[in-house]
């Protein structure tokens, strides 16, 4: 059995592989409607705003969920609980999303935001 910071980084593999799950299916969809010219003139801020709605959000909600019931996809497999330190019991989803927001949307969004720019400035687009 794996020691207890070994099956917490495990744990948290296995959400990622879900998400990435989450991820494949946006590309599958996504690339093809970027490549048909559906998005063709839109601004780097458009991207960001929709991969924060369609990506960022639904897996910062997704997890903050789990945890409130007590469990990721990860943590139950292998065998993990989250709980409150101080109430000894399931933490409120408001504590759970709150913690996601500031662990991975905030994150996830200021990246976004930074290979946005950066792309945008190589490929010389210019926002309006």
């Amino acid at each position: 059995m794996l020691k207890r910071p070994w099956r917490r980084i495990a744990a948290w593999l296995v959400d990622w592989l879900v998400i990435s799950v989450w991820i494949g299916t946006l590309f599958g969809v996504g690339v093809p409607l970027y490549r048909s010219g559906a998005l063709s003139g839109a601004s780097p801020v458009v991207f960001n705003v929709l991969a924060f709605v369609v990506l960022v959000a639904p897996v910062t909600v997704f997890l903050a969920v789990l945890e409130a019931r007590g469990r990721t996809i990860g943590k139950r497999a292998l065998g993990l609980r989250v709980t409150d330190a101080a109430a000894s019991g399931r933490v409120p989803f408001s504590r759970a999303l709150l913690r996601n927001a500031l662990k991975i949307a905030l994150p996830w969004a200021i990246g976004h935001v930074a290979v946005y720019g950066f792309a945008s400035a190589a490929l010389g687009i210019v926002q309006a």
